[in-house]
């Protein structure tokens, strides 16, 4: 891969497999069949805009939703039925409105049947402060607890940002509860789930690397 590419999702090539879905850090989102030229190595499958990058992709039936974080505390979720597949060269469709200095920072597409056991986990940040230094309180929801919206739109919030706080630094959206590493990739504890939609979160236990 190009070096200023980097590995975002793995996909099967199986004609049979449901579309693929995308989604930029723009908050651009696009599904894709997964058909491929047999001739060549490498092909896109999507077209970017200067600047603009996929955070996420995977696959997903229609009868899915998607569901968006942005560095702001925002979240859409959205069908994914109602997003209509494209060529590999467009460059989709709006997905969730990105307030301005802000990017999207997790994705993750949610079956129906996993809903109930699926979460959002989040954590603030103050952006000025030094690397590593800047997380603050760490939140984990329900993410059925989340409207599904029309997509273009910027969705709800999911955490509420206190003094002192002006973005979330790390989000991840998926089925089972999720587990916090550090750098070392020695487990950090994160709190019990929320069922309060927007509340504020609790104090991070240690420094996060990501959650998985």
């Amino acid at each position: 891969i190009p070096e200023d590419a980097r590995v975002v999702a793995l996909l099967p090539l199986d004609a049979d497999s449901p579309a693929a879905w995308l989604v930029t850090q723009s908050g651009r989102v696009k599904r894709v069949r997964p058909e491929h030229p047999t001739n060549k190595e490498s092909w896109p499958v999507i077209g970017l805009e200067d600047g603009d990058q996929v955070v996420a992709g995977g696959l997903s039936s229609d009868d899915a939703d998607l569901f968006i974080v942005t560095s702001s505390g925002q979240l859409l979720r959205t069908p994914a039925g109602k997003i209509r597949p494209q060529g590999t060269a467009a460059q989709g469709m709006a997905g969730v409105k990105v307030a301005p200095g802000h990017r999207v920072i997790a994705a993750a597409a949610i079956e129906p049947d996993a809903l109930e056991d699926a979460y959002v986990a989040t954590i603030a940040a103050d952006s000025q402060a030094l690397p590593g230094t800047g997380l603050t309180n760490v939140k984990v929801s329900p993410a059925a607890l989340y409207p599904s919206k029309g997509r273009g739109g910027q969705g709800t919030r999911v955490q509420r940002f206190l003094r002192g706080e002006d973005a979330l630094e790390i989000a991840w959206v998926g089925v089972g509860a999720p587990r916090a590493v550090d750098a070392l990739g020695e487990p950090v504890e994160l709190p019990e789930p929320d069922p309060r939609r927007d509340a504020s979160g609790s104090p991070v236990a240690g420094p996060v690397q990501t959650i998985g």
